[in-house]
This record gives C-alpha cells, structure tokens and sequence, in this order.
C-alpha cells in the first residue's frame, strides 16, 4: 500500500472531478489510483455530491481502485497459514466482494449459521457416518432446494458465494463449499475434494471415508466410480486426485473458474485481476502457481 497521502491533498483532487477538462480528469484518475486506498472515503462522500460530472467520476474512480483494495486484502488472507475454516470463509467473502464491492460479511455468514442451527437437532448419536451424510444431502438439497445450475453453468454467480446462497444454484465446487461450510460448524468431519474437471466432498475420518457428489443431490460415490469419473474425463487415474484439498486450493480453483469464466466473455481485466489474486494465494504456499482444475 502506498503511504498515507494527506487529507489535504485528496481533497484537492475531489473538488478537481468536477474539472470539464478530460487531460486533468486523466491527471486526477492517475493520482487516485496512485494514492490508492486512502482516497476511497473521500470518493465515497463525493458519491453524495449535487453535481453529477462529480458523482459519475467519482464512482469511475471507485470502481478503477476496487480490484487493487481485493487484491490488498488477498495479499493480507494469503499469510494465514491455517486450515481453519474461518480462512475458507473469509476466502469466499473476498471472491464475492470482487463482483459485490457492498457485501457484508453478514451475507454469508448467517445463512450457514441459519443453516447449521436448524440442521444441528436432527444429528443423532446413534447416526452413522453414512447416516449422517444423508441427513445433510437431504436437507440441503431436497429440503432446502440447493442444486446445480444445470441451464446456465457458466454463469460466474455460480461461483459467488453469497449469490450460491441467496439464489440455491451453484457449481460443484461451491455446492461442496456450502457443505463444508454448514458441515463445519456442527464438528463434521467434511471435506473439499477436487477431482479433476469435478469437485465433490468427503466425510473423513481415522476409521472411515465416504465420497459424494453436492453437485447430484449428495449421491454417494465408490472409490472406483470417482476413478471411473476421472478417467471418463480423460484424465489417467492418480491417488492424490481424491485427497483432500486444503482450503487455499479450494480458493484458487474458484478464482480459476472465475477467470476461465470471465475469458469466455473477453472480459480481460476481471480476469486478470483474479488471476492476480489466485497467484498471491499460490506463491504465499509456495507453490509455483495455480492449482490444477
């Protein structure tokens, strides 16, 4: 991040957005991005000026600044070098916020709280492990109407968490997310696992393992059907495509969705940032770059 600039400074340029001029708007713009995040209170009470020249410029700044203020905020996730959930959480949060500057933590997190609390009474201690995973399918997918989005897979709100939430369709990874997530808070043993060009989950633990697809209702998989799967996906059949995926890889493989997404529809800058930010999340693991899809 820059050095803190001087109020007074970007003051000077907030009363300059008003300027007919097109070279020193060019100016002013090129010394807002360069002053970076310091500027953005001031361009949001400028938002709520009379004049409308003021107001369209200030949002085009806003809107010039927000990919750096997510990258800024990446470079702060990346540190972390847990496995907590809340890392996961907050990832998902980060990647809404890119396309919904205005989210509120909120958005996310009090539906899965929502969630979890009218889930937890029907966990029994007599449920087995298998018994248990039917539990949350049927209630996440059939009760609650959770599925996916089949007619329009490649639309990037598939993959923007708060609107998985919101509007109940989604993709693999995110409907395995949703389950991890809701999964987590009640102490379940539940898992990301992404296969190859397919995400699914797995309850995990010492004594037993179970996969299954979020993406088709929760559908148990056998081991041999998820190696069926990745060979039919032409991929040869590796051990490691079924261990669990550690929740920064859960990240950048929907930041790499996203951008996969955004390439589609020559939409080079959003992709580019996200390719940005998977980067940062894959050089602060010390890996060399993405994680494969």
């Amino acid at each position: 991040m820059n050095e803190p600039s001087s109020d007074t400074q970007i003051s000077s340029l907030i009363r300059l957005l008003n300027d007919p001029d097109e070279f020193t708007w060019k100016q002013v713009k090129s010394r807002l991005l360069e002053i970076g995040q310091d500027a953005i209170p001031f361009l949001q009470l400028a938002l709520q000026e009379e004049d409308v020249l003021t107001r369209k410029r200030a949002l085009q700044a806003l809107e010039m600044l927000h990919p750096q203020k997510i990258r800024e905020k990446f470079q702060n996730l990346a540190r972390d070098k847990s496995e907590s959930v809340s890392f996961l959480e907050q990832g998902v949060l980060l990647i809404a916020e890119f396309a919904y500057p205005q989210i509120e933590p909120k958005e996310i997190s009090d539906p899965l709280d929502a969630l979890a609390e009218e889930f937890k009474d029907r966990l029994l201690p007599s449920d087995s492990a298998r018994r248990l995973i039917e539990k949350l399918a049927h209630f996440l997918f059939i009760e609650k109407g959770y599925s996916g989005n089949e007619e329009n897979y490649f639309d990037p709100n598939n993959s923007y968490f708060n609107m998985v939430l919101s509007g109940k369709k989604g993709i693999p990874i995110t409907l395995s997310v949703l389950c991890v997530l809701v999964a987590r808070r009640l102490d379940l043993p539940v898992f990301g696992v992404g296969m190859p060009s397919h995400f699914i989950a797995k309850y995990e633990t010492p004594r037993e393992t179970l996969y299954f697809d979020p993406y088709h209702q929760g559908k148990f998989l056998t081991t041999r059907e998820c190696e069926q799967m990745i060979r039919n996906m032409g991929f040869d059949y590796e051990e490691r495509f079924l261990q669990i995926s550690t929740h920064r890889e859960i990240l950048i493989r929907m930041l790499n969705n996203l951008i996969l997404i955004y390439n589609r529809k020559k939409e080079t800058r959003r992709s580019e940032a996200l390719a940005e930010y998977a980067q940062i999340l894959a050089s602060a693991a010390g890996e060399g770059g993405p994680a494969k899809r």
